[in-house]
């Protein structure tokens, strides 16, 4: 009943987005992440990725310090829960690294996308093109030091 409740939520969500009211949008995906909460608890992937689509739309507002509070918040019980090498808590890695990019912690956003390159090479392989692909943001971030 509840996921039928949430597909329905996230339809209609998604909906307020693609037309334009992502503070409407906002507001039902808090609604999904209370239901999820509830239903399956804090640490249940259907209420982590609830959450992390909260801080993504947080992050669409431009309100980065709410985006990044939810995103540490998904990392830390992913990286508990799944471990850090699993691809749901390399997402969140990424996410979090874009994020503190966002508000101009260039530093921070290093130092995370470094250590999703590890994981990365320990998951996927150096040439891989996930892998590659964060040498890539790591370069970009090093150029931005330098400005």
């Amino acid at each position: 009943k509840q996921q039928c409740l949430i597909s329905t939520l996230k339809k209609i969500a998604s909906t307020y987005l693609k037309i334009g009211y992502p503070i409407k949008a906002l507001e039902i995906f808090e609604k999904i992440y209370i239901i999820n909460e509830t239903a399956f608890g804090e640490e249940d992937p259907r209420t982590l990725a609830a959450l992390n689509r909260l801080a993504v739309n947080y992050g669409l507002l431009g309100d980065y310090l709410k985006a990044k509070e939810l995103r540490e918040k998904v990392y830390t019980l992913r990286s508990s829960g799944l471990g850090e090498d699993h691809i749901d808590t390399m997402r969140t890695l990424y996410g979090l690294a874009v994020i503190y990019d966002a508000i101009g912690n260039y530093q921070k956003a290093l130092e995370m996308q470094e250590k999703l390159y590890g994981i990365q090479c320990k998951v996927f392989g150096v040439y891989h093109e996930k892998t590659l692909h964060t040498v890539q943001l790591i370069k970009e971030l090093k150029e931005k030091f330098l400005i």
